[in-house]
Formats: structure tokens, C-alpha cells, sequence
């Protein structure tokens, strides 16, 4: 994605609500969505990866669930690494 390989997230995200708009392919932008949420999760923001996913969850609750639900282990696992023992 242009907008994500320039590092602008928020540009990319308007520009798949143009799409949605436009009624571009639902299998199509929901890929999108799940991309910009996977690139905030590898730049570890994760609440912002969460935010996009809740968002749109209603597009593909199935696929959307199973990264929601792997960035929440996610952060309970390093809150648990930060926790003393």
C-alpha cells in the first residue's frame, strides 16, 4: 500500500473508507484493513491496531475476531513479562 509504505496510516485508512464509499470489493478492502491493522501491530501499537480491527469488525467478524483476539493475547502476555514475579 503506498500510503502505508510511506509510513501515513492515517491517509491510507481514508482512503479505504473512500472505497467502502465507493462500494469497492468488500473481500478486497477488508484486506486492507486487516493490513493497516497488521502495520501498527509491527510498529507495536497495538491499541491503535485493536482500534482499526474494532472498527471494522462488523465487515468480517470471523477474520477480524482471530486478530483482535491474538493481539489481546498478545498484550496480556507482555503485561504478564512486566508483572513481578
Amino acid at each position: 500500500d503506498v500510503y502505508l509504505d510511506a509510513g501515513k496510516p492515517v491517509e491510507a485508512q481514508e482512503s479505504y473508507e473512500r472505497a467502502i464509499a465507493a462500494k469497492v470489493s468488500d473481500e478486497l478492502v477488508n484486506y486492507k484493513l486487516r493490513g493497516l491493522a497488521h502495520w501498527y501491530e509491527e510498529k507495536n501499537q497495538l491499541q491503535e491496531s485493536l482500534q482499526v480491527l474494532e472498527k471494522y469488525r462488523e465487515r468480517e467478524p470471523l477474520l477480524f475476531d482471530f486478530d483482535i483476539d491474538r493481539i489481546h493475547k498478545r498484550l496480556l502476555r507482555e503485561e504478564d513479562e512486566r508483572s513481578p514475579q
